[in-house]
């Protein structure tokens, strides 16, 4: 899922009152500095029920190792597909799931729900680990406005890096590809309209 930011002011006077109360309370401190640009897409990385709204977690422009979340009121949805991590299987009612069924998310988050974030917070390296391997293949599932580059398509899936001219046999589905070599994302040629 890929939105852009339409909000990038906790202040902004245009927005209703409610939500202009759920920004207060997000962002307390009248100096409070969201790291959002107005009109960038960013991937969602998981999504929560939050007070009868809902927030995306998303890579700020912070970029730490662990995603922010954000009022969804704040975003344009650009590209609502699901991605392919997200695990969507509905369990039973639990009071245990009280708080963890109310998030959209990969497996291992989705399982143990705020307990999962809280340990990114905490910087624990099971967590972190585990985050940054599935928002590399996340980051690479859909296409955004800011990548323009595109892998030249050699013959029989083959690419070619632009950067460096490494080339490499591409087998993925994803949008976006990753150069082995020096590691620029770039559109993925067999995959684009």
């Amino acid at each position: 899922m890929i939105v852009e930011c339409i909000v990038s002011d906790p202040r902004d006077k245009t927005l209703l009152t409610e939500q202009q109360k759920i920004l207060k309370d997000t962002f307390p401190f009248s100096n409070s500095q969201v790291m959002l640009t107005l009109g960038r897409q960013y991937c969602v990385y998981a999504i929560k029920a939050n007070k009868g709204f809902v927030d995306y977690y998303i890579i700020d422009d912070f970029d730490l190792d662990y995603p922010t979340p954000y009022p969804g009121f704040m975003f344009d949805i650009i590209d609502d597909r699901m991605s392919v991590f997200w695990n969507t299987k509905a369990k039973r009612y639990k009071e245990s799931m009280l708080v963890k069924g109310n998030w959209l998310a990969p497996a291992k988050w989705k399982e143990e729900g705020d307990t999962f974030y809280e340990h990114l917070l905490e910087n624990c390296n099971n967590e972190i680990a585990e985050f940054m391997e599935i928002r590399e293949k996340m980051c690479l599932e859909f296409a955004t406005s800011h990548i323009e580059m595109m892998a030249i398509s050699l013959v029989d899936g083959w690419n070619q890096c632009p950067r460096c001219e490494h080339a490499w046999k591409n087998e993925t589905t994803d949008e976006l590809i990753r150069c082995p070599e020096c590691h620029q994302i770039m559109r993925c040629p067999s995959q684009q309209q």
